[in-house]
């Protein structure tokens, strides 16, 4: 396993865009997006969760993880000038997105009626198929 930590959390965008809480059921779109540093030693995840009723949005939610890997594990990933940050890695980065966008959820709404609606379990696995290779000429 590589050796991780996550040191920058945000919140790029909250909104509850209904004056009601949703009475039937909620549909969850989610969007992810992977970022990195020129060196390959971060990765950036943008989730992006739009919470849905009767295809009118009820509420956004946007936030971003960055994660640094320890130089060590770094230099192991690092041949052929180019930087391969295995699936299961960048599966685990986005399993703790995940997770820390549900707290943000859970925080945001805490009081309101809203409160009720919470990111399900989501399989992460099936989200990117490949390893994340960040070829380090290219920059």
């Amino acid at each position: 396993m590589v050796r991780f930590r996550m040191f920058r959390i945000s919140t790029g965008q909250f909104a509850i865009l209904s004056t009601e809480a949703p009475k039937g059921e909620i549909e969850i779109t989610t969007n992810m997006e992977l970022k990195h540093t020129n060196d390959g030693s971060a990765v950036q995840v943008n989730a992006t969760f739009s919470f849905n009723e009767n295809e009118q949005q009820v509420m956004i939610l946007e936030t971003s993880c960055e994660f640094a890997m320890h130089p060590d594990d770094l230099q192991t990933l690092t041949k052929d000038g180019k930087v391969v940050i295995p699936k299961s890695v960048i599966d685990y980065f986005i399993a703790q997105t995940v997770g820390t966008a549900r707290g943000i959820l859970h925080c945001k709404t805490e009081g309101t009626p809203f409160n009720g609606i919470i990111i399900p379990p989501l399989n992460v696995t099936n989200m990117f198929k490949e390893d994340m290779i960040i070829d380090l000429s290219d920059k």
